[in-house]
């Protein structure tokens, strides 16, 4: 039914998964402690970028990311975005003495 859909609009889809080897940003909530969930990732090749008391922003691949589902504890894994010039913005004006931390960050992503 979707390939009549698409092909009556003159569509071409074609699904495929990411690049194995690239990085993806996820954000992870858990009910483990922050080291817990550092380790859980960084098991899986990841590097936390952003932490929050029971949240992170990691980078991983999307195998691994997708991975941390199996793991019990793991509340939520998700894809995100960051847009890092309104990130920015927000630190300044809410972080002022981290800015300096928070610019390095950004330019890891």
């Amino acid at each position: 039914m979707v390939a009549d859909i698409a092909s009556n609009f003159g569509a071409n889809i074609q699904l495929s998964l990411p690049d194995p080897s690239q990085q993806h940003l996820f954000l992870v909530k858990s009910t483990h402690s922050l080291s817990r969930l550092v380790a859980l990732i960084s098991a899986r090749g990841g590097q936390v970028t952003f932490k929050g008391s029971n949240w992170v922003i990691a980078q991983l691949t999307f195998e691994a990311g997708m991975s941390l589902n199996q793991e019990q504890g793991i509340v939520f894994v998700g894809g995100t975005f960051l847009d890092t010039k309104r990130f920015l913005a927000f630190n300044r004006l809410f972080n002022a003495e981290d800015q300096g931390n928070a610019e390095d960050q950004v330019h890891q992503i």
